[in-house]
């Protein structure tokens, strides 16, 4: 399966990501906009299951690319997980 996950650098994202890049038969291609800790897991765990990809998913520009990174896969694209969050710190009121 290929399975497109957002904001998969850190917390749930990442975890999420270690899961389904230990099946075979996934190709996860992970996006976030600072991938070190992606790299780390595919060099650790020597996996051809993990595809990072940096990216802004609030830049059009960005959403292009990942959109021909996925065209260029060849493959449908069977599950997107939207994990990408933004912190607004500000008070609630």
């Amino acid at each position: 399966m290929l399975i497109l996950v957002t904001g998969a650098s850190k917390g749930i994202g990442f975890e999420l990501v270690k899961k389904l890049s230990g099946d075979p038969g996934n190709l996860v291609v992970a996006v976030s906009r600072n991938i070190k800790t992606l790299r780390e897991l595919v060099d650790k765990n020597n996996t051809t299951s993990l595809l990072p990809f940096k990216a802004d998913i609030t830049k059009a520009g960005d959403l292009q690319k990942i959109l021909k990174l996925i065209q260029s896969l060849k493959l449908p694209l069977d599950i997107i997980v939207n994990n990408a969050g933004l912190i607004v710190n500000k008070p609630f009121l």
